[in-house]
């Protein structure tokens, strides 16, 4: 079970020219957010493209993140499918750089790829669903893409789902979406 008294005891502080602030530890953080995004994956209209951006800004800022103490953490709370899970969704999106050992523990889990795409998919559904909710989701990609080449494979994606989407939608409904998923963690 996570226990925060042992998460604010490993709080790093971050400071700026005017304030100092206590946050998570960056192998903490990146725990959380993973749990976050998951957590998110089972109330679909909570899902955000911007929790996997977080995941990914997290894990490019930090070279100095230590992924043996991350992988350990997440083993002794029984998280690694989770951990797993929301790694690969972020890396799916937006690419991530992992190393090579954590790639590996990640591509074991086969399973996980439909699951990854099944959530992805629903980030677009229900934004869908939503009136003007395609707006703000493509806005996250636009802002939070580093270069045009990654930005229009994005936006690329998004589109096909969206096209997908309103095809199904119309022939089978959004309840008929919601119905075929399922997720075991």
């Amino acid at each position: 079970m996570l226990n925060f008294d042992d998460l604010w005891d490993r709080c790093t502080t971050f400071k700026s020219s005017e304030l100092s602030i206590s946050t998570f530890c960056a192998e903490d953080l990146l725990l959380v957010l993973c749990l976050d995004l998951v957590k998110d994956v089972a109330k679909p209209s909570e899902l955000r493209l911007i929790k996997f951006v977080d995941i990914r800004e997290l894990v490019r800022a930090k070279q100095d993140l230590n992924w043996d103490i991350f992988r350990r953490r997440a083993r002794c709370l029984k998280l690694s499918r989770v951990v797993s899970f929301a790694l690969r969704a972020a890396d799916r999106l937006y690419g991530i750089p992992l190393p090579p050992e954590v790639r590996r523990e990640i591509d074991a889990q086969r399973r996980l790829v439909e699951l990854v795409d099944t959530a992805i998919t629903l980030v677009f559904v229900e934004q869908y669903l939503r009136p003007g909710g395609y707006f703000h989701e493509l806005d996250t990609i636009l802002i939070t893409q580093d270069n045009f080449r990654a930005k229009s494979v994005v936006i690329f994606y998004f589109l096909l789902l969206a096209a997908k989407l309103l095809g199904s939608r119309r022939a089978k409904g959004p309840v008929a979406v919601r119905k075929r998923t399922r997720f075991g963690f």
